[in-house]
């Protein structure tokens, strides 16, 4: 079993999918957009009008911001049912398209014929033989951008995410062979570990992930650089490179388009969906094309975000669209990486970036930026031990902050803000958003790590009131052995019977507890979620624990251990009620733990019996027996 495996925490309770949104505007919100009576101030070709042989002209930047024209020959058209949409093929002309092909990053680029908009350049062949592509009709793009926006509140709760059998990235079926053009994903400022682990999310995205510079942040504030509204509208013509933030600041993550039509202010772009989620708030930017990367199998655009103008609102099917004014407010993040070999007054290296407010993303971006961060700061380490403390700061309440160590590949570290900050932001109770997020690493070269090996018992018979003493051995990965005593009360009340004592490290514990006894880990309110993370069991202590007969009755979150037999009969869970399961009918009796300052993996498990009264007759032996319980060869590759 992988380090990281053995890191995942269970969760105990399906989420629900939906959007992070939020805008910073003078108003604090997104001025709506056009009503769907507007009309678009270009002429327009529909696709009943679109014949094979008609001569047509597309525009799109090949380098730096100029946009530049191109030929294409109509092919004809492809009928498509509702939810797929018709598609007008056409071919494109000149040695330039004849050498780059369709180029990811051309999604979005104006078709006209006869000098009226036809639609946008949307799709293609992976390894074609000629620059055949696929056009979106503009009756369905200006269909969204004429969509009334739906003003984010910033509430990180704005409707559900969309998927398809593909995958996220694409609600459009394939057709011999068909696909989307991908979308170049702009990578800046990631080191080569980082890279590496944003590739398959990018390519199960449909996006081509290629390495590049970024925009940035400008000034003493850290704010993304701007450009006025006039600036804007000058640069945002039919065409023009577009960009959508994803990541800002040490790292940039941007996304290049083309610019498909603009009226006013209001804009419409890509032909195709970003990720089809409806109403949404993405920061919208220039971009910078460097160059065309000519490719056997799809090329692509190879460009730069520049300025944020304003924020993509519609991201459905047929294309995304926005407006040009108000940027969407991004989320906050600070990586301090400090070297545990060094004196700990010594600086952290310190990563700062904001991240795109979208609820299944953010916590995929913020893991991304943190393995960036500590690959960058630790030079490479293949793998590394960590302690962290994460902090995720809300408004109107107090910040939820978790403190562990952890090991493994650099890519597990990650793990320790992504998964708590997934579950807060993605929450099925109530709408919740945070102010900034944060976490402070201090990282030492190797993997250390701790298992629980043995267990023994001073006796296994005990009296209420007295102690349950059992010694655990702890082995290090390289052989290392000590043992830690605990003494657990046993209740003064406690009647005859069975008792088990459980030693080991807290996400052993938690996963035990969890699958056993589900209602003790299950939240049914946020305040409740929020408690059950901060009151988690760490990693890097060794928990002992007795357990006795218990019921499990839990209400709304909270146990109640002292109810009468018949009331906890009633409100225990079904999987307690069934006799069968003796970790179901068992609840904590006592808990303590030991600081161990390593991940502790292992769990393992010893019984005793509880006795009342004096005169019960021992048989020979019981008293002072040390009963010693050792843990299972383990495979190598577990070391």
């Amino acid at each position: 079993m992988s380090p990281l495996a053995r890191a995942a925490r269970p969760i105990a309770f399906v989420l629900a999918a939906g959007l992070l949104v939020g805008v910073s505007a003078p108003e604090g919100r997104l001025e709506p957009g056009p009503s769907p009576a507007a009309a678009a101030s270009i002429p327009t070709l529909g696709i009943d009008a679109i014949r094979p042989g008609q001569r047509a002209v597309g525009r799109t930047v090949f380098t730096g911001n100029t946009i530049e024209e191109f030929e294409l020959e109509i092919v004809g058209t492809l009928p498509g049912g509702r939810a797929e949409g018709a598609m007008i093929l056409a071919r494109a002309l000149g040695p330039r398209m004849e050498h780059d092909g369709i180029a990811a990053g051309m999604s979005g680029s104006p078709i006209y014929v006869d000098g009226k908009l036809i639609g946008a350049l949307a799709f293609g062949w992976p390894f074609s033989r000629d620059a055949l592509c696929g056009i979106q009709p503009i009756a369905d793009m200006l269909a969204v951008m004429q969509t009334p926006d739906r003003a984010p509140g910033g509430s990180f709760d704005d409707g559900p995410i969309l998927t398809t059998q593909a995958g996220p990235e694409s609600a459009i079926p394939v057709r011999a062979g068909l696909e989307r053009l991908r979308t170049p994903l702009t990578a800046g400022g990631f080191p080569p570990a980082a890279f590496a682990a944003l590739a398959p999310w990018a390519d199960a995205h449909g996006f081509t992930l290629v390495r590049g510079g970024g925009g940035g942040t400008s000034g003493a504030t850290g704010a993304p650089a701007r450009v006025a509204p006039e600036a804007a509208r000058a640069a945002l013509a039919p065409g023009a490179a577009i960009a959508v933030d994803l990541m800002r600041g040490d790292m940039n993550l941007a996304a290049i388009g083309t610019l498909t039509h603009r009226d006013g202010d209001r804009i419409v772009a890509f032909g195709h969906p970003f990720f089809q989620i409806g109403d949404v708030a993405y920061p919208l930017a220039l971009a910078d094309v460097t160059t065309i990367v000519a490719n056997d199998q799809s090329s692509f655009k190879l460009g730069t975000p520049g300025a944020q103008v304003g924020a993509i609102t519609q991201d459905r099917r047929a294309a995304v669209a926005g407006s040009i004014g108000p940027i969407p407010r991004m989320l906050p993040m600070t990586v301090l990486v400090r070297d545990g070999r060094r004196p700990a007054a010594d600086a952290p290296a310190a990563y700062r970036f904001d991240l795109l407010r979208h609820r299944l993303l953010v916590a995929q971006l913020a893991s991304i930026g943190v393995v960036g961060a500590l690959a960058d700061a630790s030079g490479g380490l293949p793998e590394a031990t960590w302690r962290y403390r994460a902090t995720v700061r809300f408004p109107g309440r107090a910040p939820l902050v978790l403190e562990d160590t952890a090991g493994g590949p650099i890519n597990a570290a990650s793990t320790a803000l992504a998964a708590p900050l997934r579950l807060l932001l993605d929450n099925p109770f109530a709408p919740l958003t945070a102010d900034s997020v944060g976490l402070d690493l201090t990282v030492w070269p190797g993997m250390a790590q701790g298992h629980v090996e043995a267990l023994r018992l001073a006796s296994t018979i005990v009296r209420p009131g007295q102690g349950v003493t059992v010694v655990a051995t702890v082995r290090d990965r390289r052989g290392g052995e000590r043992e830690i005593a605990f003494t657990l009360p046993v209740p003064n009340d406690q009647p005859d019977g069975r008792l088990v004592v459980a030693v080991g490290g807290g996400g052993e514990l938690d996963r035990q507890e969890a699958a056993r006894m589900p209602a003790r880990h299950r939240a049914a309110t946020l305040d409740a979620l929020i408690a059950r993370l901060a009151d988690r069991r760490r990693d890097d202590h060794l928990y002992a624990t007795l357990y006795g007969p218990g019921l499990e009755p839990v209400v709304d979150g909270v146990p109640y251990p002292d109810l009468p037999d018949f009331a906890q009969r009633m409100l225990a869970t079904e999987r307690a009620n069934r006799p069968t399961d003796p970790w179901g009918r068992l609840s904590p009796l006592a808990e303590k733990n030991r600081d161990v300052a390593v991940p502790v993996v292992g769990l393992l498990t010893l019984t005793v019996e509880v006795r009342r009264h004096p005169d019960a007759p021992v048989r020979a032996g019981e008293r002072g027996a040390i009963p010693v319980l050792r843990a299972p060869e383990r495979d190598e590759e577990d070391n």
